[in-house]
């Protein structure tokens, strides 16, 4: 099971050493002989524990602590400096590795270094955190925290419960890195995900593309050579030119349109098997629901909805599609969405996590 409070609904921006210093918080902040600079925010921290996970914090630390020494020492005001010091509780402070990223993302880097509960199950914890993996691998990288990094690398190249937009961030942050075998996993852990995305609806799938908006040009580039020369090897099987399945323009255009009114997101559950249905209950049924729920801003919007699940390689397993006219917050589904032969396929739920697709296309009154 994933270490507890690790998430950002544990995090209190008006107390944030107690997220990572925890339940020793005022035993550990009063030997604190450091400090981080956030945002503005002060983060006590200890030069002894980061210098070891962290070579480029040993020497930012010893710097500092150096160009002190060295001021008050060429002034000859020794004594005036150490009474400056310890009116400052002594601690040293940097500021400047930290500007680029939040306060969140700092004391989440930190409690992943301070609170080692988490290496019990690394993939639940690190799979509860996706949307700020990006910022945990520069700070690690940049950082050198070379075993924290190594966790986040492991992880990543192996996180098939990823949504589209998770892979397309992972992989911009392993460009910015330079940390180029992860870069290419995950472009072709990317390139699989497009390749498999729906099953032939052009205007589902330029709807679900646009987590690739976050990329860059030179990503995007290889992810379209990598998917050309795919394509191509497919069409000299089947004896087919690939050309022939190109959109004409007039397609193309419907489905920009479609695209335009439609709106797709992935959604992850982990630890799928152990979900409790009630209090003290936990699911016994070879089935589960599924739900869109869709707030208008209109007395009511005519929609087609669909909720498809996804197996271990993003592809579509199963789709459920309907229309429904849409009143200020109504919602639909299905209540019966998956039998118990399939989920008996182990392959469905890849490190027991569910994948789910829903997409809601807006139609013409």
């Amino acid at each position: 099971m994933a270490a507890t409070g690790f998430g950002p609904e544990a995090f209190d921006a008006a107390d944030p050493p107690a997220f990572y210093l925890g339940e020793r918080r005022e035993e550990l902040e009063s030997i604190a002989d450091a400090a981080f600079i956030v945002q503005g925010t002060r983060l006590p921290v200890h030069t002894g524990m980061l210098a070891v996970a962290s070579p480029v914090l040993c020497g930012a630390f010893a710097k500092v602590d150096g160009s002190h020494e060295q001021a008050c020492s060429s002034c000859g005001h020794k004594r005036k400096h150490a009474e400056a010091r310890q009116r400052a509780d002594s601690q040293l402070v940097l500021e400047a590795p930290f500007k680029d990223f939040s306060l969140f993302e700092v004391v989440l880097f930190l409690k992943l270094l301070y609170d080692q509960t988490w290496l019990a199950d690394p993939q639940a914890t690190l799979g509860a955190l996706h949307d700020t993996l990006p910022a945990m691998l520069r700070l690690a990288h940049g950082l050198n925290t070379a075993s924290l990094l190594a966790m986040l690398v492991s992880y990543m190249q192996g996180a098939t419960c990823a949504t589209m937009s998770s892979l397309a961030a992972w992989t911009e942050a392993a460009n910015q890195c330079q940390l180029d075998d992860l870069q290419l996993s995950l472009l072709h852990m990317l390139a699989c995900r497009l390749a498999s995305l729906h099953d032939g609806d052009l205007g589902n799938t330029l709807a679900a593309s646009r987590a690739l908006l976050q990329c860059d040009s030179s990503t995007l580039v290889q992810l379209i050579a990598v998917l050309t020369h795919a394509g191509f090897k497919a069409a000299s099987v089947y004896s087919r030119k690939l050309r022939e399945y190109v959109s004409s323009q007039a397609s193309l255009a419907l489905a920009v349109a479609a695209a335009a009114r439609t709106g797709s997101f992935d959604w992850t559950l982990m630890h799928f098997s152990q979900q409790i249905a009630e209090a003290g209950q936990r699911v016994m049924s070879p089935w589960f629901s599924a739900v869109v729920k869709l707030e208008c801003s209109t007395s009511g919007v005519h929609a087609c909805f669909e909720i498809t699940f996804l197996n271990a390689d993003g592809a579509v397993h199963r789709r459920f599609e309907d229309t429904k006219v849409f009143q200020a917050n109504s919602a639909a589904g299905f209540p019966s969405f998956l039998p118990s032969n399939s989920l008996s396929q182990a392959s469905l739920f890849p490190g027991d996590c569910l994948r789910l697709c829903a997409t809601v296309t807006t139609l013409p009154n």
